[in-house]
Order: C-alpha cells, then structure tokens, then sequence
C-alpha cells in the first residue's frame, strides 16, 4: 500500500510540474475548445449524414495544427519551441479519439 501511495504523490508531483507551474494548463483548455468547436461545426456543415469518428479525427488534426501555429508564434517572438506545450494541447481531442472509438465499437451489437 506504501508503493501505491508513493507512486500517486509521483505522478501528482509530475503532473503538477507539467501543467500547474507551467502554462501548459492554458493549453489543455484551448485545445480541448478547439476540438469541441471544430467537432460541432463538422456535424452541423456537413452537406451529407456526418460520421462521427471522422468529425473527431478532423478535429484532432485541426487540433493540433492550431497547436503547432501556436508555437511557431511563440518561437518566431523570441521564445522557445515546446513540444510539451503542443502534447498538452492535443491531449483531450487523443483522448476524445478513445472514447469515441470505444463507443463505437462496443455500441454496435454482433
């Protein structure tokens, strides 16, 4: 139980590294509304029945291509390119990708 609750504080303490003293929490959050913003438009201006796996890989590439023009604004104003910046910004369309994914398939019976 000891192991257990010093790999918690572990992870909490990388976790707290990684978006709280950064503002990689910034990024997180405006990923995420890029995503959901990009996912409503293509289910609604979609001339045809939208598929809703192909909306949210669309989205995740708009994603992360407004991620990467974030950073190159940052480097091309004197500051540093970070990947961690662009990871933390595309984490929530990756993981709404899973979750998408497995509702699809174990929403569909055999």
């Amino acid at each position: 139980m000891k192991k257990f609750i010093d790999f918690i504080k572990k992870v909490g303490s990388i976790m707290y590294d990684l978006f709280i003293a950064s503002n990689r929490w910034k990024h997180l959050i405006a990923g995420g509304i890029v995503y959901l913003a990009v996912m409503v438009s293509m289910s609604i201006w979609t001339p045809f029945d939208p598929v809703t796996w192909q909306c949210a890989f669309g989205s995740t590439i708009a994603t992360l291509i407004v991620m990467l023009a974030l950073e190159y604004k940052d480097k091309a104003h004197g500051g540093l390119f970070d990947c961690k910046d662009i990871l933390a910004g595309v984490t929530v369309p990756i993981v709404g990708d899973i979750v998408i994914i497995f509702l699809k398939i174990f929403s569909n019976p055999i």
